[in-house]
């Protein structure tokens, strides 16, 4: 912190930049595969940043209809969380300097993370709907659906340095990430498909998802989210 000083968003505590979101901290594994070796990262986790995004409304004020990018965005782009998503990020540049392999410990990273909805519900008005957990929580409670490990691997690719976007299948009502790659391997305009439910070969989009023999057989929606570096470029 002395020599890089610290983001408003912290205070420097020695020689550290703090939050004030890092307390109650635990541990937990995350396992990746990379060059067909099984490794794992350990990553600190803060239950007091976990509680404050669950209590962040679900819902957005706008005069303006919201679209599904934007309640997205919101979950993604939240601050408190993006100052204490970084230390992963920077584990995983750590780990190696090649971009195209950092891409793969993050698709790695969150494929293992064991695919769970969190039961939890909340209320708009007479509607009850089901609770969203943001990237961050998905990580502290080392569960998530389709849709927010899809957030949590965008945010990677975001900040490692990849064009991303989400890819939302209403027929199934299923939703995976797709990165951006070279058209002639792309699924979806300039993507390559993602499945984020479970470990799975990348642009594999007829692999069986959820814990059922599901396939998706409709055309995405592809929402860009960033542009970045296509996959097998550095």
């Amino acid at each position: 912190a002395s020599f890089c000083g610290c983001s408003d968003l912290s205070k420097v505590n020695g020689n550290r930049c703090v939050s004030e979101y890092q307390l109650v901290p635990k541990n937990v594994t995350m396992n990746y595969i990379l060059r067909g070796e099984k490794e794992e990262v350990n990553f600190i986790v803060y239950k007091k940043l976990s509680d404050y995004l669950s209590e962040i409304p679900r819902y957005i004020n706008s005069d303006e209809n919201p679209t599904l990018l934007d309640f997205k965005l919101r979950m993604i782009d939240e601050k408190q969380q993006r100052e204490l998503l970084l230390p992963l990020v920077i584990q995983i540049e750590n780990i190696t300097k090649n971009k195209e392999e950092q891409a793969r410990i993050a698709i790695s990273l969150v494929q293992n993370i064991p695919f769970e909805n969190s039961n939890k519900t909340f209320n708009m008005g007479n509607i009850v709907l089901e609770y969203q957990r943001y990237p961050y929580e998905v990580l502290y409670d080392m569960e998530g659906i389709c849709s927010e490990k899809a957030e949590l691997l965008v945010f990677l690719f975001r900040e490692i340095g990849y064009g991303s976007a989400f890819l939302y299948y209403p027929a199934e009502n299923h939703e995976a990430v797709g990165i951006k790659c070279p058209k002639e391997k792309a699924n979806a305009e300039e993507y390559c498909f993602i499945e984020t439910t479970g470990p799975s070969i990348l642009t594999d989009d007829k692999t069986e998802y959820f814990t059922t023999t599901r396939q998706l057989n409709s055309a995405p929606r592809v929402m860009i989210h960033s542009e970045g570096l296509p996959l097998g470029e550095e």
